[in-house]
């Protein structure tokens, strides 16, 4: 079940975590970044439990879907995936609750991205990154520039508007 309304101050909420970022320190800017991208999905798919399961309903979902195909046509967020993906290949990533190896195959989609960002950020949140290893920094910049471009499109399309309030 999704919810499609968004009341002015979910609206404003989401916005301010979506502009609160610091291009240079990508481990903030991604946390930051994520609240926000948490509070959308969270109140997009307020009848599904669970922030994974919300994170699959919003891959799962066509309008979104289509989000990502068109970007993917983007020549600078396809090269995005495609660096991440390349990373991973080298070196999976680790989910830190199973030890799962994950990657992302040779023809992303929506879910295998944003499985692998969901657990960028799980491995983040849980303290499993280190902001002196300069893979973690790389895997962790391509997911922030990967969800910045995807948030960046849901609000100038879903709230209507530009950066001029929130952009600095």
């Amino acid at each position: 079940m999704t919810n499609k309304s968004f009341i002015e101050s979910d609206k404003d909420l989401i916005k301010q975590w979506y502009y609160k970022n610091l291009p240079k320190d990508y481990f903030s800017a991604f946390t930051t970044l994520w609240i926000g991208f948490n509070a959308y999905y969270k109140r997009k798919f307020s009848g599904v439990n669970g922030d994974h399961n919300m994170v699959i309903s919003l891959c799962r979902d066509t309008e979104h879907k289509t989000l990502f195909a068109n970007l993917m046509e983007n020549k600078n967020f396809s090269k995005t995936v495609k660096d991440l993906k390349e990373e991973l290949a080298h070196k999976p990533l680790i989910r830190m609750n199973n030890k799962d190896k994950y990657n992302i195959s040779d023809e992303p989609n929506i879910e295998e991205v944003f499985e692998a960002l969901y657990v960028v950020r799980n491995n983040l949140f849980h303290g499993d990154k280190e902001i002196t290893d300069e893979r973690d920094e790389k895997i962790v910049k391509f997911s922030y520039q990967i969800l910045k471009q995807f948030m960046k499109e849901i609000i100038s399309r879903d709230f209507k508007i530009g950066s001029d309030r929130y952009d600095k």
